[in-house]
Formats: C-alpha cells, sequence, structure tokens
C-alpha cells in the first residue's frame, strides 16, 4: 500500500493518516486479485458501456456496530452484490478506513450508522476538457474509494489536499449531518497537513501505479478530478482587465453579474465563481478585504461573487478598483478551469444539502503534473480503451434519520 502523503515523525491526526491513499490491489490484498479479476468480468458483461449511461447504482450496504453481517439494498441480484460488497469492505479493512470507523464513538453508541453506496463505471473516459476538481459528497462522506479493473496502466485520478477552511455553506450542511466528533478529526487533519504539506507541491496525476489500481481518500480533505489531458487558462493581468467591459455589459443588461461568460480571446465559456474567487485568494486586493476575517476566497460562491462586484467593482470607481486588483492578482501564477468547483451536491438522503460551489484553496496558483511535458506525453499515451472501475461512497447517517427508518426491522 502507498501512503501519498508523507508525514514527519510524531503524533499523527488519524484523518491526515487516511488522507489519500493509492496503490495496486496486487499489493495491497494479493489473496483477493483473483476474486476481483472474475468479478470485474461479469461486471463488465452485465454492465457494457451504453451512450448517455455514466454509471451503474448497484447497490447501498448498511453497517451497525454489533450487526453481524450487514443490510444490502438494491434494485440488482444479490448474488452479485454481496461479494462486490465483501471485497470492497476488505479494501476498506487494509487501508485503514474502517479500523478508523469502528472506533469512533458515534459509531459504538448506536447513534449513527455506516452507509456505503456501490457504483459501477463501465467506461468513463478521461476529460476531454479541462479538469473539473470537486468533492463526492452532500455532505456527509467521509471516505472514498475507487478500484479499477485495468491490467495496464491508465491515467490516474487528478487530486491535491485541501488544507483550506471549508466554505460556509459546506460547513452549515456538516453541521447538520455529520457528528461533531468527526468535524473535529477533520480540524485537526486539516491543521497537521497545512502546516506540513508544501502549498506548492503540484496536482498529482500522471498514470496510476501498476495494475488493478486503487485509490482512496477522504471526501472532505481532497478535491480531485477526473483526469485531463488539456491545460489550464493562463490569465495575465492585461487579459483580465479585458473581462471588465463584457461582464459590466452583462451587468447592465440583464440586471445581475452573470454565473458564465464567453470569453472572446480563449473561445470558451469561463466561471464568474471562480475568476473572483481566484482574485480573492490574492491578500493584497481589495476584495480580499472586502471578504474580511470571517470570510475566505472559499466562500466565494455566485450569491458573494454578485453582491461584491455590486459594492466594489460598478461605476468608475469601481473600474479601477477591479483594474487594481485584477494587477495586483497577476503577479503571481494565475490559471483558471474555467469551471466553478462543486463542493456539495444535492442528495434526498441528506437533508438540507444543496448543490455549492467554492474556490478550492490554492489551486489558481498550484501546478499540476499533467502540465508537465513528459507525464502529458504519457498521460496522452495511456488514455486509450476502456477505464471501468467500482466507486464507494462511504456516509455516516444518523441512525434517527428517514433512510435509516425506511430500512424498518432490517438493520
Amino acid at each position: 500500500m502507498t501512503h501519498s502523503i508523507p508525514h514527519p515523525t510524531g503524533v499523527v491526526p488519524p484523518l491526515a493518516r487516511l488522507v489519500m491513499k493509492s496503490g495496486s490491489l496486487e499489493n495491497l490484498l494479493p489473496a483477493r486479485v483473483a476474486d476481483w479479476d472474475g468479478l470485474a468480468g461479469v461486471l463488465r458483461d452485465a454492465f457494457p458501456p451504453e451512450p448517455g449511461v455514466d454509471h451503474i447504482s448497484l447497490h447501498t450496504s448498511y453497517h451497525a456496530h454489533g450487526m453481524v453481517g450487514e443490510t444490502i439494498s438494491s434494485g440488482y441480484d444479490l448474488s452479485l452484490n454481496q461479494p462486490v460488497s465483501a471485497l470492497l469492505r476488505d479494501v476498506m479493512v487494509a487501508n485503514g478506513q474502517w479500523d478508523y470507523l469502528a472506533a469512533q464513538p458515534w459509531y459504538v453508541d448506536g447513534t449513527h450508522v455506516v452507509a456505503i453506496d456501490v457504483n459501477y463505471y463501465p467506461h468513463r473516459q478521461g476529460q476531454n476538457a479541462r479538469p473539473s476538481f470537486h468533492k463526492d459528497t452532500a455532505g456527509s462522506n467521509a471516505f472514498v474509494t475507487l478500484l479499477f479493473d485495468n491490467t495496464r496502466k491508465i491515467p490516474a485520478t487528478e487530486w491535491f489536499v485541501d488544507v483550506g477552511k471549508p466554505g460556509l455553506q459546506r460547513r452549515r450542511a456538516q453541521q447538520d449531518l455529520l457528528p461533531r466528533a468527526f468535524l473535529a478529526d477533520l480540524d485537526r487533519a486539516r491543521a497537521h497537513l497545512r502546516a506540513t504539506l508544501d502549498a506548492n507541491e503540484p496536482v498529482s496525476g500522471g498514470l496510476t501505479e501498476g495494475t488493478r489500481s486503487y485509490v482512496s481518500w477522504v471526501d472532505d480533505l481532497v478535491w480531485h478530478a477526473t483526469p485531463s489531458a488539456l491545460r489550464r487558462h493562463e490569465i495575465t493581468a492585461e487579459h483580465a482587465r479585458r473581462i471588465y467591459g463584457p461582464l459590466a455589459d452583462e451587468l447592465r443588461e440583464h440586471g445581475e453579474l452573470p454565473a458564465y461568460y464567453e470569453d472572446s480571446v480563449l473561445g470558451e465559456w469561463i466561471s464568474v465563481v471562480e475568476l473572483l474567487g481566484s482574485v480573492a485568494e490574492c491578500g493584497n486586493t481589495e476584495l480580499r478585504r472586502f471578504l474580511g476575517r470571517a470570510l475566505g476566497p472559499q466562500d466565494v460562491d455566485l450569491v458573494l461573487a454578485r453582491q461584491a462586484w455590486d459594492e466594489l467593482y460598478t461605476g468608475e470607481q469601481g473600474g479601477r478598483r477591479y483594474q487594481a486588483d485584477v494587477e495586483e492578482r497577476g503577479k503571481t501564477p494565475w490559471r483558471l478551469t474555467g469551471r466553478a468547483a462543486i463542493a456539495g451536491a444535492y442528495d434526498p438522503n441528506a437533508p438540507g444539502s444543496s448543490t455549492t460551489t467554492e474556490t478550492p484553496a490554492g489551486l489558481s496558483s498550484r501546478p499540476r503534473r499533467n502540465s508537465d511535458t513528459n507525464t502529458l506525453l504519457d498521460v496522452l499515451l495511456h488514455q486509450y480503451g476502456t477505464r471501468s472501475f467500482l466507486r464507494s461512497w462511504v456516509r455516516v447517517v444518523p441512525v434517527h434519520s428517514d433512510e435509516v427508518r425506511a430500512l424498518g426491522e432490517h438493520l
């Protein structure tokens, strides 16, 4: 098993140890390789790639402290789901996730159960667009695992550690969905990772480590993306200055700042949230000062972006303020994906959840491994063929939730 994040000696918060792990099943669980090969073949036969079908929701398994076995909710044949669930459970044990969950007071005292959603992806190709960084959660995900059936190296998931404070919308959702002890563990891990990791460490990418690859992470502590061979947009102060006129015109015509604008130079639509959030990452800007001590770049969503524009950048004086801000931001590397980053998605099983966007801390100035010429060549040479895998979402669910109550005596 490969620990992708090095740690200094000493006490390391448990979620910091689990933040990201990747490697080959052949090294993690060699005795289970043949089982995975057999299951992967059955899955390929049962669910061949179809246009418009991204993934198949196989099942959700529920685990409660002291319960023998598990409860599986599925619309598919349990003869397939049970061995899949058992394999993923073994992966969680081997990489340390299950030991963490089983020791938590909110699990032991029976106030919460663990729900594991399992999805199968027949063929998710690498992005033909620029990388779209996001989190796989509505606010209640603890861990994510991807298990690939690759028999050769393939482009690896792109990712970097999220050491920034959660955006206000994400934090509010988490307060209602996750145990206080888990939130405290996340905060301790963030503080440790912030103090020990290089802020300029490139976004991880390249190729997988061998075959039958897996990657698992703490969802709230990582931004990730399907691999892409396209570079982000390099933004200069001069380019950003030219954006002001079209945005001001849109505001006058429609009465509010648009979510996206069509950049005539780049020939693509660009997220206004990403643009302004990346400006706010520069501490010496009026936008950053406008956010104050309580808010940060990660809090810049469309509502806040519109409010900030109205208060800072409208009129002749506002135009000069905008020009000064982008001039300041342009003094350091500035890259945009063109998309707002999804920090949380709506889930009917997560009351109060909604689709939220954030500015990933440091992404606009952080390099990517996939932008390195040699790494990019490797990715291009290995991006063809089927990219199929299992994905598991490990959720923490209150025992008195409607979702758990619906299971009745089965749990």
